[in-house]
């Protein structure tokens, strides 16, 4: 009798461990159970629209990835409002991870909201697809976060080239201290320079400075032949500071959206800027058709973190395995066009814009 219940219990035994087989991969994850993602956005406050733009693009590239029925495996959003506050982003972050228990992260969006919690990321293990530049030297681990957004620094050398080239030798410039607004300012002015231009003067103000006439005034003073502006914090305050001052020469600037674009109407016309080029045709037609509006900075973006996350995942399975794919990624085509990764910055394919009467028109 004991030998009968021995090998019943023994075939119970293996009949489990099939099942385990098929139901469990190697890292004890079953198919049925959800990929938990956690997406620090920014929700609240004066660039509410920036956050809403990605959660929309998000939600967009969550809802066509569930619907693929070779994905068994389907896909849970956890978002958190950063309130464009690094020590938000620091809480946000921290509740995702000890609290939802993500597997992965995509956010956040500012620069100094990343490096706020890039000494987390490399503590805790967690795959992060960041829709914020992280300076080099900020991380730790190269491949983590990985990071989904144009270096600042490649992009406004590029401008720079392009108001030299432009026919411009003199040029005053404005920002703020923002890390990711002075990093554009500082490299602007180092590659005008080094091609034989001159920066007449540069202003760097606060993020949240109330008034900024005199800082625009010192640069107007200077005469220059141009002024770029390497802001968005305070792109709206300065152009329109700059033109009730009377300034007649040519603007130029980095990464304007529809919002400012229409914020400054009439007074930024003819101002030329440096950003990623146009979204692809079906992700401008299925935004349209969601939101009612076309996808503007940083929507793409935002679509492509999650893409390449759920590529990996979806590749791999386990996130120690996806942290170590993360290191030697080089290439994802997405609704911003080619993205590529050289020494660990982000690649996209860039486009020279101008607004007029309000409208973003793409340059040929």
């Amino acid at each position: 009798m004991k030998k009968i219940s021995w090998i019943i219990i023994l075939i119970i035994m293996l009949i489990l461990g099939i099942f385990g087989i098929s139901k469990f991969d190697n890292k004890n994850q079953t198919p049925d159970q959800p990929l938990k993602v956690g997406a620090l956005l920014l929700l609240s406050g004066d660039f509410t629209s920036y956050g809403e733009r990605s959660q929309n693009a998000i939600e967009i590239a969550v809802d066509e990835y569930n619907a693929n029925p070779n994905n068994k495996r389907k896909v849970e959003v956890v978002y958190e409002d950063t309130h464009g506050d690094p020590k938000q982003a620091v809480s946000a972050y921290t509740k995702l991870v000890n609290v939802d228990k993500v597997d992965a992260i995509v956010g956040p969006l500012l620069q100094a909201e990343a490096a706020a919690i890039t000494p987390l990321i490399e503590k805790d293990k967690i795959p992060v697809f960041s829709v914020a530049p992280v300076p080099i030297e900020r991380r730790s681990s190269l491949g983590n976060p990985l990071v989904v957004w144009p270096d600042p620094t490649l992009e406004a050398e590029q401008m720079a080239q392009y108001v030299f080239d432009d026919g411009i030798r003199s040029v005053g410039i404005v920002g703020t201290q923002d890390s990711w607004e002075n990093e554009v300012s500082e490299a602007f002015a180092k590659k005008f320079q080094s091609l034989g231009g001159t920066v007449t003067s540069k202003e760097i103000t606060l993020q949240t400075e109330k008034d900024v006439r005199l800082p625009a005034t010192k640069v107007i003073s200077t005469k220059p032949e141009a002024i770029f502006l390497g802001t968005y914090y305070q792109f709206f305050p300065f152009v329109k500071s700059i033109r009730e001052q009377g300034y007649k020469g040519k603007l130029y600037s980095i990464e304007i959206d529809t919002y400012l674009a229409e914020q400054t109407k009439s007074l930024s016309d003819g101002l030329k800027f440096i950003s990623p080029d146009s979204y692809t045709d079906d992700f401008i037609k299925e935004f349209n058709k969601r939101y009612g509006q076309n996808p503007t900075l940083p929507a793409g973006q935002a679509h492509d973190a999650m893409g390449i996350l759920l590529s990996l995942f979806s590749k791999y399975g386990d996130k120690d395995d996806v942290l170590k794919a993360m290191v030697d990624f080089k290439q994802y085509d997405g609704v911003s066009g080619p993205i590529s990764f050289d020494n660990h910055k982000a690649i996209f394919p860039l486009s020279i814009f101008e607004i007029q009467n309000g409208i973003i028109q793409k340059l040929k």
